[in-house]
């Protein structure tokens, strides 16, 4: 996890506007998979989609949000798969063994499928971000 990355700036982006609600997860994983498409880096989508589910899950049950977006920047050597929400204070960390038990398994997923990733904190919202490699 890396909380450091700036996202890239002149990559070219896909962004989708959601409401913070149980149906958020499978509209953010129909657009992730179009978009993966239309660049032709459906290979990806193996990766990218559970962990789109889990980012956008976790905006879902673990914030106070009222608003996501899920952003997707693809680059030469990777794709940027992204979850906006408007909650800055509630951070994304990867929970203990007991979490994990007890169904916490959302970040660990990430951690693993992704070759790496991390958040930004904005004036009104944070960033969770993952990059995807192939």
């Amino acid at each position: 996890m890396d909380s450091t990355t700036p996202a890239p700036s002149s990559a070219p982006t896909s962004d989708l506007d959601l409401e913070c609600d149980e149906t958020a997860p499978w509209s953010a994983r129909q657009f992730v998979a179009a978009v993966l498409a239309h660049e032709d880096r459906s290979r990806l989508a193996p990766a990218a989609l559970p962990v789109v589910s889990e980012l956008v899950t976790n905006a879902v049950n673990h914030t106070g949000c009222d608003w996501l977006m899920v952003r997707v920047a693809t680059l030469p050597d990777r794709v940027r798969v992204s979850v906006f929400d408007s909650d800055p204070d509630r951070l994304p960390r990867l929970d203990s063994r007991s979490a994990v038990l007890d169904g916490g398994m959302g970040l660990r997923i990430v951690d693993h499928m992704a070759a790496k990733w991390g958040y930004s904190v904005h004036e009104r919202s944070k960033e969770v971000w993952c990059d995807l490699s192939e």
